[in-house]
């Protein structure tokens, strides 16, 4: 999961919650009562509030409800050939061009989020 970051949440950003929720209408306030959770947002039809860092207090270390920035998700198409050699495009139009007799795939990549495969799992 990608680290929560107040400026791009509150630069339209897309922000879920560590369960996989939409939070939307991130609104940060400096003049609060609330000090300790300056920060709400929409989860689920619900408002709730948060650390600046994204935490949800709860009585937990974590919560489902804790706060990450979305996957951000890749674009292009990559062809492979039958020899493993492999081309990157970025449009389906393009990578059809392109193609060799040797074409084994073309892979779209938009249905990938950005670092797929290299985290452990």
């Amino acid at each position: 999961m990608i680290k929560f970051n107040l400026e791009k949440a509150l630069n339209g950003a897309k922000v879920i919650t560590r369960g996989g929720r939409d939070a939307t209408q991130v609104t940060y306030f400096n003049d609060t009562i609330n000090y300790k959770t300056p920060l709400a947002c929409v989860v689920d039809g619900d408002i709730r509030f948060f650390t600046k860092d994204g935490c949800y207090i709860s009585s937990d270390d974590c919560s489902e409800l804790d706060l990450f920035m979305a996957p951000e998700m890749m674009s292009g198409f990559v062809n492979v050939d039958d020899d493993n050699y492999v081309e990157i495009y970025k449009t389906r139009d393009s990578a059809e061009t392109h193609a060799n007799a040797e074409r084994i795939a073309c892979i779209d990549l938009s249905q990938f989020p950005v670092g797929y495969g290299l985290e452990d799992e």
